[in-house]
C-alpha cells in the first residue's frame, strides 16, 4: 500500500513537473515576441528613427515632426521632416502675402534622404528666393500614382499655385505594382477596357511573396517594427538573389501592358543615362508633354556637363544624386519655375 501510495505521489509529482516546464515554456513563447519588439522599438528610437509609416491610402507616407542622421559611403547628414511630413520648412496653411507656393511630388529622389537640409535642391530653391514657398512631398518608393493620389486627396488643400511632378525612369515600373517588396502594398494602375483603372485597395498576396512569412504578416508589417526590422534588414537580406528573382518575374509583366501617358514636368536620368548623355525613355517623354503641351524640363544635359568636368553629381555605391546633384537641380529647376511663372502672367 505504502509502495502504491508512494508511486502515486512520484507520479503527481512528475505530473506537476512536466506541467511547470509546459507553462514555462508557453510563457517563452509569448513573452518573447513582447521582449523582441520592445527591445526593437527602443533600439530603433536610439538609432533608427521610423520616418515612414504605412497609410490606407497612400500605402506608405511619412511620419511628421522627425528627424534622423543617415549615412551614405561615409558621408553622414540629417534628414529632418516637419510637421506635414514633407522635407523643408514649415509654412502656414495659406500663402504668405506676395509669395507663390509649389508643391513638389516624386519619389526617392525628391525626397532626398542622402543630403543635408541645407543641400536639399527644393530647400536651395526656398532660400534663394525670397517670393517663393517650396514644399518637398517626396517620398521614396513611390509612384506617380501614389503621388497623384496625395495630390488628390492632401496636396490641393495646400493651395499650391505651382505643382511640379518629378518622374524618375522606373516610375513607369511602379505604378503597375501592387506592391513594394521592402514596404507592403500599395495602390497602383491597369489598363482596363481601354481605360486607366487605379486600384486604391490593393490585395497583399503579391507583396507576401517578399515578406517574412509569419501569421498575420500584413498586420505585423503595419504596427509592429520588430517584424519591419527583421523583414527589411534580415529576412530580405539574407534571400536578397531569390527576391530579385521573384521583383524581375513581376516587372516582366508588366512589358504586356499597353503603354500609360504620364504627366511629367521633371525628368529625372538615371546615373547611366547622364553619363552617356541620352535616355531612351526621356526622348519618348519629352516628345510626349510637346504634343500634349505640357511643360517639361529634363535634367539630362546638366547633369553630363557635370561628368565632362569629372565632377560627379550622382553617388557610386547609391543610384541618388548627392550634393552635386541636387545643386544642379536646383540651378536649373529654380530658374524652370521662374520661367512658368513668368509666362503665366
Amino acid at each position: 500500500m505504502q509502495v502504491l501510495a508512494h508511486s502515486a505521489v512520484r507520479q503527481v509529482g512528475h505530473t506537476r513537473k512536466v506541467l511547470h516546464q509546459f507553462l514555462y515554456i508557453c510563457f517563452l513563447v509569448c513573452i518573447i515576441p513582447f521582449l523582441c519588439e520592445g527591445v526593437v522599438r527602443v533600439y530603433s528610437w536610439l538609432f533608427l528613427p521610423k520616418q515612414m509609416k504605412i497609410d490606407p491610402t497612400l500605402g506608405w507616407y511619412h511620419t511628421s515632426n522627425s528627424q534622423r542622421y543617415r549615412t551614405t559611403e561615409g558621408v553622414t547628414v540629417l534628414v529632418a521632416q516637419n510637421k506635414l511630413g514633407h522635407r523643408g520648412p514649415n509654412y502656414e496653411s495659406r500663402t504668405a502675402d506676395g509669395k507663390k507656393r509649389v508643391l513638389i511630388l516624386g519619389d526617392s529622389f525628391t525626397e532626398g534622404s542622402h543630403v543635408g537640409e541645407d543641400e536639399l535642391f527644393s530647400n536651395i530653391i526656398a532660400n534663394s528666393s525670397s517670393n517663393l514657398e517650396v514644399m518637398n512631398a517626396g517620398v521614396g518608393g513611390w509612384s506617380t500614382v501614389q503621388e497623384y493620389l496625395y495630390l488628390k486627396e492632401f496636396g490641393l488643400d495646400l493651395r499650391p499655385d505651382l505643382v511640379l511632378l518629378m518622374f524618375f525612369d522606373n516610375d513607369l515600373d511602379e505604378n503597375c505594382l501592387s506592391f513594394y517588396p521592402s514596404i507592403g502594398p500599395r495602390p497602383f494602375a491597369s489598363i482596363q477596357n481601354g481605360q486607366l483603372m487605379i486600384h486604391q485597395r490593393p490585395s497583399p498576396e503579391e507583396w507576401r511573396k517578399y515578406a517574412l512569412p509569419l501569421p498575420f504578416a500584413e498586420k505585423l508589417n503595419r504596427y509592429s517594427v520588430a517584424y519591419n526590422f527583421f523583414n527589411f534588414r534580415v529576412y530580405q537580406t539574407l534571400r536578397a538573389s531569390y527576391l530579385n528573382r521573384l521583383e524581375y518575374e513581376d516587372v516582366k509583366k508588366i512589358a504586356a501592358y499597353p503603354k500609360m501617358e504620364i504627366f511629367a514636368v521633371g525628368l529625372i536620368p538615371s546615373r547611366q543615362d547622364a553619363q552617356k548623355g541620352s535616355s531612351d525613355i526621356q526622348s519618348s517623354m519629352l516628345s510626349l508633354c510637346k504634343e500634349e503641351g505640357i511643360p517639361c524640363i529634363s535634367l539630362l544635359q546638366p547633369l553630363k556637363e557635370k561628368y565632362d568636368k569629372g565632377i560627379k553629381p550622382y553617388w557610386d555605391s547609391d543610384i541618388h544624386w548627392n550634393r552635386v546633384g541636387h545643386g544642379v537641380a536646383s540651378e536649373k529647376i529654380g530658374q524652370y519655375i521662374h520661367e512658368l511663372f513668368s509666362s503665366a502672367r
